[in-house]
């Protein structure tokens, strides 16, 4: 799969440690559509779901600093603040 079909999502904890995993970007419309309800729904139920190649990775939100994911999905949740720049 090209690079431009993959994303990065990089989960930095309140340990100081990180972890970075590799997916597959949506394409279709109707996906991309559904993902910003994902991500709604994954922050409503405090816990990141994982299907990796070899087990299943829970992580609970309240062990997770934050969250970036590159490149910016196309459909983001209707609270996002757009055309953002970071500054410092």
């Amino acid at each position: 799969m090209s690079d431009e079909n993959r994303g990065i999502m990089t989960i930095r904890y309140v340990n100081g440690t990180e972890q970075k995993f590799e997916y597959a970007r949506l394409k279709d419309d109707s996906d991309i559509l559904s993902a910003a309800s994902r991500i709604q729904d994954m922050l409503k139920a405090n816990q990141i779901l994982f299907e990796l190649e070899d087990r299943f990775l829970i992580i609970p939100l309240q062990n997770v600093l934050n969250i970036e994911v590159s490149p910016s999905p196309v459909k983001l949740p209707l609270n996002t603040v757009k055309d953002v720049r970071l500054i410092a």
